[in-house]
């Protein structure tokens, strides 16, 4: 089967490039471009979304054709300029330099938005990822990034950045809510602006891109404090990252990309993309986007696309009130071991997020809300002969969109002893229920190690994980991770691209469904056995760490659902007001469960 759609699905991509490649038009039967570009940049000049700006806009000029214009239209932490091109003409004549603190934390944060950015937007290209840098005045008596926490637990320190809700005003409240310090913020209106501010005295700090402050930094005119990436940067070797400096896990960086008013043709959105990819991979540019401390990348408006949807679902919690921002897993690298025998002489486990079945712990069936008591803390496994009553009501799936009739969504051991009947793989005597714990602590330090321990008494070669919500993608890429570290092979199965990458795992294949459909489309055996199938062979064929392997499978013709999920713009202020208490309640129902268990 796989043979069969995989060539089909390349044809087409092949057919429609073909069709368009010669003549894009805008619609009108005009050529693209038919006049000069503008490239709005809704930040003053001088901050990085700017400078990544006229970084390119020369070179992609000559290539279109025509000039393209940066002009730059600040204010309301880059509100105003995006509501601009939201509204412009959908050509391909306007386009917005937008980043992620406009696009995905800008939505979460101001109780009243301009524009959609999933409706009002069509993505083109991310233009590079932009590391983070927290710097201070001279005058600052500290000299690193635990002198300054010291200090700031006894006095308050004021830390500027290019507006409100931007990545480096979250970097900021995130290391204050996690150290205690007395940190508050200052918006201007661009990071250009904050910068001039804090060399000049007139604010101690400044989160920024180290593209705005990195000569300041190298003239002794500020004093750099640490990087909130996840590595340094080669911009600035000698800086260390916050993780160096006595804060695991603290990874906060930043990216920037182009983007058009929504309905813009396909072929102009294509032609954009091709065009600025090239610009990227000009050397002198790539060099330029390395001084400024951004990794250039310019994928295709599909990935581009889904990065921001996902962004969008993983800074949901900010907008149910949470003032603690989550920290998600993520590492920069990712262990890799090849499968040591062919996939049928080689025994795969299953491990899994869904709970048992407790007939005594509220309604866990078809439909149900979120169950907080149905939770399962401590690691369990199944025999895999048996036949078992698995669910997911105690996770945050997309009950909108997710039924929760058919357990082959979620939990494909059918699917696999079928597979092992017919000799395409060896099935392990046990499957493995993995615990679906925010501390990521407690996931590598306790349930890691004791799935491995079952996985070698079961002598496995491999390992299939199959996760639900957004906290089971990071737990299962955190078990997959420990398991191929100590010679087993492994795939993530699963629907949450952006978490499963930022985490980083050997293998992963990802549907493009709802989330609590992992294993296939409910009530279809067919994509169920299609996605196993996929799964296995990206398990026996990856020739590599962090490969990703998209399904060809869709989960309707209509791609509306996505924008459903965790999206506080098509709900209520009373829905919010309800979905935080029930949160709430399903944190305390947790949390009392846990400390029963003597669980930390």
């Amino acid at each position: 089967m796989l043979r069969s759609i995989v060539p089909a699905v390349v044809l087409a991509l092949v057919a429609v490039q073909a069709a368009f490649a010669q003549d894009p038009s805008t619609g009108s039967g005009q050529a693209f471009p038919s006049r000069p570009v503008r490239l709005v940049v809704p930040f003053a000049a001088g901050g990085v979304t700017d400078t990544s700006a006229r970084a390119v806009s020369d070179r992609l000029g000559a290539r279109l054709g025509q000039p393209v214009v940066v002009e730059n239209r600040p204010g309301a932490s880059g509100n105003i300029g995006t509501e601009q091109v939201a509204r412009s003409a959908p050509d391909g004549h306007t386009l917005v330099l937008g980043f992620d603190g406009t696009m995905v934390i800008n939505p979460h944060v101001f109780a009243k938005i301009p524009f959609d950015t999933l409706r009002d937007f069509a993505p083109v290209t991310k233009l590079g990822d932009a590391t983070l840098i927290l710097v201070a005045h001279p005058s600052v008596p500290a000299n690193s990034l635990q002198e300054l926490i010291a200090q700031a637990r006894t006095r308050p320190f004021a830390f500027g950045t290019s507006g409100t809700g931007g990545t480096p005003h979250l970097a900021g409240e995130m290391l204050a809510q996690r150290t205690g310090a007395q940190l508050t913020h200052v918006p201007y209106k661009g990071g250009g602006q904050a910068i001039i501010d804090v060399v000049g005295g007139q604010i101690p700090l400044v989160f920024t891109a180290v593209a705005s402050s990195q000569q300041f930094v190298k003239s002794g005119k500020l004093k750099a404090i640490g990087v909130s990436s996840a590595r340094r940067s080669s911009s600035l070797p000698d800086v260390p990252t916050f993780a160096e400096s006595g804060l695991p896990g603290f990874v906060v960086d930043s990216w920037v990309g182009v983007l058009a008013p929504a309905k813009t043709p396909l072929p102009v959105i294509e032609r954009l993309q091709r065009e600025i990819a090239a610009v990227l991979a000009d050397p002198v540019v790539k060099e330029r986007y390395g001084v400024l401390g951004i990794e250039p990348v310019g994928n295709t408006p599909e990935q581009f696309a889904a990065q921001i949807r996902e962004d969008l679902a993983r800074d949901w919690y900010l907008a149910l009130g949470y003032g603690n921002p989550y920290v998600w897993a993520h590492y920069t690298d990712a262990p890799f071991h090849p499968l040591k025998k062919p996939l049928a002489r080689s025994r795969v486990a299953l491990v899994t997020t869904a709970a048992p079945y407790q007939p005594d712990k509220g309604d866990q069936g078809p439909g149900a809300a979120y169950n907080a008591a149905a939770k399962f803390f401590s690691v369990y496994s199944g025999d895999t002969s048996k036949d078992h009553d698995l669910r997911i009501a105690h996770v945050a799936i997309d009950r909108k969109h997710t039924s929760m009739e058919d357990s082959g969504t979620w939990f494909p051991l059918p699917a696999l002893r079928q597979a092992a009947a017919q000799g395409k793989v060896g099935l392990a005597p046990r499957f493995h229920g993995a615990p679906t714990n925010r501390s990521q602590k407690h996931t590598i330090e306790v349930d890691c190690p004791e799935i491995l321990a079952r996985c070698v008494g079961d002598e496995v070669d491999a390992a299939l994980l199959v996760p639900n919500c957004p906290v089971c993608h990071q737990t299962v890429s955190l078990i997959a991770r420990h398991l191929e570290a100590n010679g087993i092979a492994t795939v993530v199965m699963g629907c949450a691209k952006d978490i499963v990458e930022h985490c980083g795992v050997p293998r992963f294949l990802f549907s493009d469904f709802p989330l609590g459909n992992s294993a296939g489309r409910p009530h279809d055996p067919a994509s169920q056995a299609l996605t196993l199938e996929l799964a296995l062979h990206v398990l026996e064929s990856a020739p590599g760490p962090r490969t990703t392997v998209q399904s060809p499978l869709r989960w309707s013709g209509n791609a509306d659902w996505k924008l459903d999920y965790s999206n506080p713009e098509r709900l209520s202020s009373a829905e919010i007001a309800r979905l935080r208490s029930e949160f709430d309640r399903g944190k305390q129902t947790a949390r009392a469960m846990r400390e029963s268990k003597l669980i930390a």
